[in-house]
């Protein structure tokens, strides 16, 4: 539901990003917040908000997984106008816990995959993540701050991506491995699968489609290929 003008210009800029981040996967974007501050009533934290609101809408289905869920379900319809469904069935999963989850994963391994003839109807999975950073898009309106900082601590997760729209390889940097995981196990058959678009707490974002392909994972030092 878009309120006014200065909304509907976030939620511009906010899709422009988006689209970018999924066209060049593992690079960095940006979206803005639309509010100051927090909002009890609001279950989703704010750049969260701005990407569903720019992603979800009366022509979606979507379901949320993690706590306050039927919170952040109510609040969805209302502000979206669309469809509560299954994590089957959904268009869009919504997971707005920072936090390593059983329900993240959960999510993730039940989001339908499309077909061989519409692979394209393959879930999009939204998650919330406390921090991202990596190369940003050129262009783009992200914090070179992104750029430059890498996470320390040992939740940290460096990422390594190949694919369409990326020249040899990005690396990019995540605080939790639920969804990666999970993405592993799902073994979708090409060119069947889901993309997902990540939101950390300062607002960049980083889209990771179907057709991406993560070639590690390193933890502390330590490295996994996927």
């Amino acid at each position: 539901m878009i309120a006014n003008n200065a909304e509907t210009h976030v939620l511009q800029r906010a899709f422009r990003n988006i689209m970018n981040a999924l066209a060049r996967p593992g690079r960095l974007g940006e979206v803005e917040v639309l509010r100051a501050g927090a909002e009890e009533e609001n279950p989703l934290p704010a750049h969260f908000e701005v990407v569903v609101k720019t992603l979800v809408d009366q022509a979606v289905t979507f379901a949320v997984s993690g706590t306050r869920e039927q919170e952040a379900t109510q609040w969805v319809v209302l502000n979206t106008h669309s469809h509560p469904a299954e994590l089957e069935q959904a268009d869009f999963i919504l997971i707005p816990d920072v936090a390593h989850s059983f329900a993240c994963r959960d999510a993730v391994l039940k989001a339908f995959e499309g077909t061989l003839i519409a692979p394209e109807k393959g879930a999009t999975i939204v998650i919330n993540c406390g921090s991202l950073a990596g190369n940003t898009i050129p262009g783009s309106s992200a914090s070179s701050a992104a750029e430059e900082f890498v996470p320390q601590g040992d939740k940290v997760y460096r990422v390594v991506v190949s694919g369409p729209g990326i020249k040899d390889t990005h690396t990019f940097y995540v605080d939790r491995s639920d969804w990666i995981e999970a993405r592993r196990d799902r073994a979708d058959e090409y060119p069947c699968g889901v993309d997902f678009v990540l939101v950390d707490v300062e607002g960049h974002v980083v889209g990771i489609p179907r057709t991406t392909k993560i070639l590690s994972v390193e933890k502390e030092g330590a490295a996994w290929d996927m």
